[in-house]
Protein backbone atom coordinates (compact mmCIF):
# COMPACT_ATOMS: atom_id res chain seq x y z
CA UNK A 1 0.00 0.00 0.00
CA UNK A 2 1.02 3.44 0.11
CA UNK A 3 4.17 4.22 2.38
CA UNK A 4 4.14 5.03 6.45
CA UNK A 5 4.21 8.65 7.26
CA UNK A 6 5.49 7.93 10.73
CA UNK A 7 9.28 6.82 10.79
CA UNK A 8 10.38 3.12 11.70
CA UNK A 9 11.81 2.97 15.23
CA UNK A 10 14.27 0.76 13.71
CA UNK A 11 16.39 0.61 10.55
CA UNK A 12 15.52 -0.79 7.42
CA UNK A 13 17.39 -4.08 6.61
CA UNK A 14 17.10 -2.94 2.66
CA UNK A 15 18.48 0.43 1.43
CA UNK A 16 15.14 2.77 0.85
CA UNK A 17 14.51 3.71 -2.59
CA UNK A 18 12.27 5.90 -2.83
CA UNK A 19 11.59 8.47 -5.89
CA UNK A 20 11.27 11.48 -4.23
CA UNK A 21 14.61 12.17 -2.44
CA UNK A 22 14.10 13.42 1.16
CA UNK A 23 15.21 16.72 2.31
CA UNK A 24 15.66 15.65 5.95
CA UNK A 25 17.99 13.13 6.78
CA UNK A 26 17.07 9.82 8.71
CA UNK A 27 16.53 9.69 12.54
CA UNK A 28 18.14 6.50 12.22
CA UNK A 29 20.38 6.25 9.07
CA UNK A 30 20.46 3.19 7.69
CA UNK A 31 23.59 0.89 7.65
CA UNK A 32 23.95 0.57 4.24
CA UNK A 33 25.55 2.95 2.05
CA UNK A 34 22.51 4.90 -0.01
CA UNK A 35 21.67 3.97 -3.76
CA UNK A 36 21.87 7.60 -4.32
CA UNK A 37 23.84 10.24 -3.23
CA UNK A 38 22.55 12.66 -0.26
CA UNK A 39 21.77 15.90 -1.50
CA UNK A 40 23.30 17.47 1.86
CA UNK A 41 27.27 16.70 2.59
CA UNK A 42 27.77 14.47 5.16
CA UNK A 43 29.77 16.60 8.43
CA UNK A 44 31.19 15.94 11.13
CA UNK A 45 29.93 19.34 12.44
CA UNK A 46 31.43 22.95 12.25
CA UNK A 47 35.20 23.14 11.50
CA UNK A 48 37.09 23.62 14.29
CA UNK A 49 38.91 27.12 15.53
CA UNK A 50 41.63 25.27 17.03
CA UNK A 51 44.37 24.25 14.65
CA UNK A 52 45.38 20.62 14.32
CA UNK A 53 48.21 19.60 16.80
CA UNK A 54 49.61 17.26 14.09
CA UNK A 55 49.94 18.73 10.15
CA UNK A 56 47.78 17.53 7.80
CA UNK A 57 49.16 15.09 5.09
CA UNK A 58 47.22 16.81 2.73
CA UNK A 59 48.04 20.52 1.57
CA UNK A 60 45.46 22.85 1.92
CA UNK A 61 43.65 24.03 -0.87
CA UNK A 62 42.29 27.58 -0.54
CA UNK A 63 40.75 29.97 -2.89
CA UNK A 64 42.07 32.55 -0.06
CA UNK A 65 45.65 32.26 0.95
CA UNK A 66 45.48 33.01 4.95
CA UNK A 67 47.25 35.99 6.38
CA UNK A 68 48.66 34.58 9.52
CA UNK A 69 51.15 31.51 9.06
CA UNK A 70 50.02 27.95 10.38
CA UNK A 71 51.48 27.49 14.04
CA UNK A 72 51.98 24.07 12.74
CA UNK A 73 52.93 24.19 9.18
CA UNK A 74 52.55 21.13 6.92
CA UNK A 75 55.05 18.92 5.92
CA UNK A 76 53.97 19.05 2.31
CA UNK A 77 54.61 22.20 -0.13
CA UNK A 78 51.04 24.64 -0.11
CA UNK A 79 49.73 25.11 -3.39
CA UNK A 80 49.18 28.69 -3.50
CA UNK A 81 52.12 30.69 -2.21
CA UNK A 82 52.00 32.77 1.32
CA UNK A 83 51.04 36.08 1.62
CA UNK A 84 53.76 36.45 4.13
CA UNK A 85 57.33 35.62 3.16
CA UNK A 86 59.44 33.35 5.47
CA UNK A 87 62.09 34.87 8.06
CA UNK A 88 64.00 33.64 10.31
CA UNK A 89 63.92 37.28 11.99
CA UNK A 90 64.49 40.77 11.66
CA UNK A 91 67.56 41.51 10.16
CA UNK A 92 70.49 41.51 12.54
CA UNK A 93 72.15 44.88 13.36
CA UNK A 94 75.27 43.15 14.28
CA UNK A 95 78.17 42.09 11.70
CA UNK A 96 78.43 38.63 10.54
CA UNK A 97 82.04 37.25 12.18
CA UNK A 98 82.66 35.40 8.87
CA UNK A 99 82.15 36.53 5.33
CA UNK A 100 79.21 36.17 3.08
CA UNK A 101 79.88 33.61 0.07
CA UNK A 102 76.95 35.56 -1.80
CA UNK A 103 78.02 39.40 -2.33
CA UNK A 104 75.89 42.01 -1.15
CA UNK A 105 73.68 43.58 -3.87
CA UNK A 106 72.24 46.67 -2.13
CA UNK A 107 70.96 49.61 -4.51
CA UNK A 108 72.22 52.05 -1.80
CA UNK A 109 76.04 51.48 -0.90
CA UNK A 110 77.56 51.72 2.89
CA UNK A 111 79.46 54.29 3.62
CA UNK A 112 81.30 52.35 6.18
CA UNK A 113 83.39 49.05 5.26
CA UNK A 114 82.93 45.97 6.18
CA UNK A 115 83.89 44.87 9.87
CA UNK A 116 84.80 41.64 7.68
CA UNK A 117 85.00 42.09 4.01
CA UNK A 118 83.57 39.14 1.54
CA UNK A 119 85.87 37.38 -0.64
CA UNK A 120 83.79 37.94 -3.25
CA UNK A 121 83.55 41.58 -5.07
CA UNK A 122 81.00 43.56 -4.52
CA UNK A 123 78.45 44.20 -7.01
CA UNK A 124 78.54 48.03 -6.53
CA UNK A 125 81.40 50.13 -6.38
CA UNK A 126 82.15 51.24 -2.57
CA UNK A 127 81.93 54.67 -1.56
CA UNK A 128 84.81 54.42 0.56
CA UNK A 129 88.48 53.83 -1.75
CA UNK A 130 90.48 51.13 -0.35
CA UNK A 131 93.99 51.92 1.44
CA UNK A 132 96.12 49.48 2.94
CA UNK A 133 96.87 52.27 5.50
CA UNK A 134 98.79 55.30 6.01
CA UNK A 135 101.39 56.53 3.28
CA UNK A 136 105.04 55.29 4.28
CA UNK A 137 107.67 57.95 5.31
CA UNK A 138 110.32 56.02 4.18
CA UNK A 139 110.81 55.80 -0.14
CA UNK A 140 110.60 52.43 -2.14
CA UNK A 141 113.58 50.24 -2.43
CA UNK A 142 112.82 50.09 -6.05
CA UNK A 143 111.49 52.62 -8.54
CA UNK A 144 107.53 52.89 -8.97
CA UNK A 145 106.28 51.56 -12.68
CA UNK A 146 104.08 54.37 -12.78
CA UNK A 147 104.93 58.00 -12.51
CA UNK A 148 103.82 60.24 -9.10
CA UNK A 149 101.16 62.59 -10.01
CA UNK A 150 101.59 64.95 -6.82
CA UNK A 151 100.00 68.13 -7.19
CA UNK A 152 102.62 69.39 -5.10
CA UNK A 153 106.21 68.44 -6.70
CA UNK A 154 108.56 67.14 -3.55
CA UNK A 155 111.84 69.32 -3.11
CA UNK A 156 113.61 66.30 -2.68
CA UNK A 157 115.07 64.06 -5.47
CA UNK A 158 114.21 59.89 -5.10
CA UNK A 159 116.34 57.80 -4.11
CA UNK A 160 115.53 55.27 -6.97
CA UNK A 161 114.28 57.73 -9.73
CA UNK A 162 111.50 56.20 -11.93
CA UNK A 163 111.51 54.79 -15.57
CA UNK A 164 109.09 57.33 -16.51
CA UNK A 165 109.25 61.03 -16.93
CA UNK A 166 107.72 63.50 -14.37
CA UNK A 167 104.62 64.80 -15.47
CA UNK A 168 105.27 67.88 -13.51
CA UNK A 169 108.80 69.50 -13.56
CA UNK A 170 110.94 69.31 -10.58
CA UNK A 171 111.77 72.02 -7.98
CA UNK A 172 115.63 70.71 -8.00
CA UNK A 173 117.23 71.56 -11.62
CA UNK A 174 118.29 68.24 -13.39
CA UNK A 175 122.31 67.98 -13.95
CA UNK A 176 123.59 65.26 -16.37
CA UNK A 177 126.99 65.36 -15.06
CA UNK A 178 129.68 66.63 -16.93
CA UNK A 179 129.83 69.79 -18.29
CA UNK A 180 129.19 70.33 -22.39
CA UNK A 181 131.75 70.61 -24.29
CA UNK A 182 129.25 72.95 -26.60
CA UNK A 183 129.09 77.18 -25.43
CA UNK A 184 125.62 77.82 -24.47
CA UNK A 185 123.82 80.60 -26.77
CA UNK A 186 123.17 83.03 -23.44
CA UNK A 187 125.48 83.40 -20.74
CA UNK A 188 124.67 81.64 -17.27
CA UNK A 189 123.09 83.54 -14.19
CA UNK A 190 126.10 80.93 -12.25
CA UNK A 191 129.68 81.78 -12.58
CA UNK A 192 131.96 78.89 -13.62
CA UNK A 193 133.86 77.09 -10.99
CA UNK A 194 136.52 75.28 -13.51
CA UNK A 195 138.43 72.73 -11.71
CA UNK A 196 141.33 73.70 -13.84
CA UNK A 197 142.44 77.46 -14.42
CA UNK A 198 142.87 78.63 -18.16
CA UNK A 199 145.89 79.56 -19.18
CA UNK A 200 144.59 82.02 -21.73
CA UNK A 201 144.25 85.95 -19.75
CA UNK A 202 139.88 86.86 -19.97
CA UNK A 203 139.32 88.77 -23.06
CA UNK A 204 137.16 91.44 -21.01
CA UNK A 205 138.43 91.02 -17.29
CA UNK A 206 135.82 90.82 -14.64
CA UNK A 207 135.85 94.40 -12.85
CA UNK A 208 136.96 96.30 -15.52
CA UNK A 209 134.62 98.98 -16.91
CA UNK A 210 134.30 102.21 -18.35
CA UNK A 211 133.87 104.42 -15.18
CA UNK A 212 132.93 107.52 -16.78
CA UNK A 213 129.83 106.65 -18.19
CA UNK A 214 126.85 108.73 -17.40
CA UNK A 215 129.38 110.85 -14.80
CA UNK A 216 129.15 114.54 -14.33
CA UNK A 217 131.14 116.92 -17.04
CA UNK A 218 131.77 120.13 -17.51
CA UNK A 219 133.40 122.15 -20.97
CA UNK A 220 134.69 125.64 -21.20
CA UNK A 221 131.44 126.47 -23.17
CA UNK A 222 128.71 125.04 -25.37
CA UNK A 223 127.55 126.39 -29.01
CA UNK A 224 124.13 127.65 -29.36
CA UNK A 225 122.84 125.21 -32.05
CA UNK A 226 123.67 122.18 -29.75
CA UNK A 227 126.65 120.27 -28.34
CA UNK A 228 126.23 119.76 -24.40
CA UNK A 229 129.16 118.15 -22.84
CA UNK A 230 126.94 115.26 -21.18
CA UNK A 231 127.52 113.68 -24.84
CA UNK A 232 130.99 112.56 -24.22
CA UNK A 233 129.91 110.26 -21.88
CA UNK A 234 126.17 109.20 -23.30
CA UNK A 235 127.45 105.27 -24.05
CA UNK A 236 127.12 106.38 -27.88
CA UNK A 237 130.03 106.48 -30.02
CA UNK A 238 128.54 107.70 -33.31
CA UNK A 239 130.64 110.55 -34.38
CA UNK A 240 127.98 112.10 -36.77
CA UNK A 241 126.94 115.69 -35.00
CA UNK A 242 123.19 115.59 -36.36
CA UNK A 243 123.10 112.12 -34.50
CA UNK A 244 123.09 114.11 -31.11
CA UNK A 245 125.98 112.85 -29.34
CA UNK A 246 128.93 114.80 -29.98
CA UNK A 247 130.07 118.12 -27.88
CA UNK A 248 130.92 121.03 -29.25
CA UNK A 249 131.93 124.46 -27.69
CA UNK A 250 132.28 127.93 -29.02
CA UNK A 251 135.67 129.48 -30.75
CA UNK A 252 137.66 130.08 -27.56
CA UNK A 253 140.91 130.42 -26.79
CA UNK A 254 142.48 127.12 -24.70
CA UNK A 255 139.34 125.22 -25.37
CA UNK A 256 138.90 122.22 -22.33
CA UNK A 257 136.67 119.50 -21.45
CA UNK A 258 136.86 117.04 -18.18
CA UNK A 259 134.86 114.30 -16.37
CA UNK A 260 134.56 113.81 -12.55
CA UNK A 261 134.64 109.96 -11.60
CA UNK A 262 133.38 110.92 -8.40
CA UNK A 263 135.87 108.49 -7.19
CA UNK A 264 139.20 107.32 -7.27
CA UNK A 265 140.21 104.75 -9.62
CA UNK A 266 143.46 102.72 -10.83
CA UNK A 267 142.99 104.25 -14.46
CA UNK A 268 144.73 101.68 -17.06
CA UNK A 269 143.16 103.13 -20.30
CA UNK A 270 141.45 105.66 -22.20
CA UNK A 271 139.40 105.57 -25.21
CA UNK A 272 139.17 109.07 -27.50
CA UNK A 273 135.91 108.95 -30.35
CA UNK A 274 136.07 111.99 -32.68
CA UNK A 275 133.57 113.55 -34.63
CA UNK A 276 133.44 111.73 -37.79
CA UNK A 277 131.62 113.53 -40.13
CA UNK A 278 134.23 116.80 -40.45
CA UNK A 279 136.62 118.39 -38.95
CA UNK A 280 138.46 115.58 -36.77
CA UNK A 281 141.79 117.93 -37.60
CA UNK A 282 140.55 119.92 -34.34
CA UNK A 283 141.69 117.69 -31.95
CA UNK A 284 144.92 117.57 -33.15
CA UNK A 285 147.19 118.57 -30.17
CA UNK A 286 144.87 117.97 -27.38
CA UNK A 287 146.19 117.28 -23.95
CA UNK A 288 144.91 114.02 -22.05
CA UNK A 289 145.45 114.77 -18.17
CA UNK A 290 144.78 112.59 -15.35
CA UNK A 291 143.75 114.45 -11.79
CA UNK A 292 143.72 113.54 -8.40
CA UNK A 293 142.08 115.82 -5.49
CA UNK A 294 142.49 118.73 -8.41
CA UNK A 295 146.56 118.17 -9.14
CA UNK A 296 147.52 116.84 -12.34
CA UNK A 297 148.95 113.47 -11.96
CA UNK A 298 149.71 112.29 -15.72
CA UNK A 299 149.35 114.03 -18.88
CA UNK A 300 149.67 112.85 -22.82
CA UNK A 301 149.30 114.62 -26.62
CA UNK A 302 148.71 111.84 -28.78
CA UNK A 303 147.10 112.14 -32.24
CA UNK A 304 143.35 111.81 -32.70
CA UNK A 305 141.79 111.22 -35.81
CA UNK A 306 139.10 108.71 -35.77
CA UNK A 307 139.22 107.28 -32.38
CA UNK A 308 142.56 106.48 -30.11
CA UNK A 309 143.30 104.20 -27.55
CA UNK A 310 145.51 105.73 -24.92
CA UNK A 311 147.68 103.46 -22.59
CA UNK A 312 148.13 104.91 -19.07
CA UNK A 313 151.32 102.56 -18.02
CA UNK A 314 152.17 102.00 -15.04
CA UNK A 315 147.74 102.43 -13.80
CA UNK A 316 147.40 106.09 -12.58
CA UNK A 317 144.90 106.79 -9.32
CA UNK A 318 142.80 109.32 -10.16
CA UNK A 319 139.42 110.98 -9.85
CA UNK A 320 139.31 113.44 -13.05
CA UNK A 321 140.43 113.25 -16.45
CA UNK A 322 140.61 116.68 -18.33
CA UNK A 323 140.91 117.06 -22.44
CA UNK A 324 142.17 120.68 -23.40
CA UNK A 325 144.17 121.95 -26.17
CA UNK A 326 145.98 124.94 -24.20
CA UNK A 327 147.23 128.37 -26.33
CA UNK A 328 144.91 127.10 -29.27
CA UNK A 329 141.80 129.70 -30.78
CA UNK A 330 139.67 126.43 -31.63
CA UNK A 331 136.38 124.63 -31.24
CA UNK A 332 136.49 121.40 -29.47
CA UNK A 333 133.87 118.48 -30.21
CA UNK A 334 134.43 115.36 -28.55
CA UNK A 335 132.09 112.14 -30.07
CA UNK A 336 132.81 110.19 -26.63
CA UNK A 337 135.10 109.43 -24.02
CA UNK A 338 135.73 106.00 -22.06
CA UNK A 339 138.16 105.99 -19.21
CA UNK A 340 138.98 102.33 -18.28
CA UNK A 341 139.51 100.75 -14.56
CA UNK A 342 138.85 97.91 -12.45
CA UNK A 343 136.26 98.88 -10.01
Amino acid sequence: GAPSDIPSDAPSAIPSVSAILSDEPSMNPSSLPSVLPSAIPSFSGAPSDIPSDAPSDIPSVSPIPSNEPSANPSSLPSVLPSAIPSFSGAPSDIPSDAPSDIPSVSAIPSDEPSANPSSLPSVLPSAIPSFSGAPSDIPSDAPSAIPSVSAIPSDEPSANPSSLPSILPSAIPSFSGAPSDIPSDAPSDIPSVSAIPSNEPSAAPSGYQNVALGRPTTQVSTRAEGGASGRAVDGDVNGLFSANSVTHTTLVSGPWWQVVLEKEYEIQEIFIYNRSDCCSNRLNGVLVEIFLNGVSMWSTSPTVMGSSTINVSPVVLGDTVKLSIPGKLRFLHIAEVQVMAYT
